[in-house]
């Protein structure tokens, strides 16, 4: 017996005939509702705050290309500035991946 896969499902279809059946829609109103959720879920994805994202991954491509520089240059190059180098590229990485939605610009 084969398996389906997600790409069998037309979810649409499945959603239609659940709303109209159980959530007394009818096929004009569940079209208006559909087109809604389908805008919502758009929107969504677009929802990258960019410029705060490319702020704090330059600011960390940068350490990273100071820290690779010392490291392949500077013999006296230590393991506690490595540790502090280290720590600024996380905290702009981790800044980026956490506000990438938000819009409020504060750590």
């Amino acid at each position: 017996m084969s398996r389906l896969k997600p790409s069998d499902i037309d979810f649409d279809s499945i959603m239609k005939k659940f709303f109209i059946k159980h959530k007394n829609f009818d096929e004009e109103s569940w079209s208006e509702f559909w087109r809604g959720v389908k805008k919502m879920r758009e929107e969504k994805r677009k929802m990258l705050n960019r410029e705060w994202i490319l702020a704090h991954l330059k600011e960390a491509k940068e350490e990273l290309d100071r820290t690779i520089d010392k490291i392949e240059t500077d013999e006296e190059y230590d393991e506690e500035v490595f540790k502090i180098a280290i720590g600024h590229i996380y905290t702009h990485l981790n800044v980026a991946w956490r506000k990438k939605k938000d819009n409020n610009k504060i750590n």
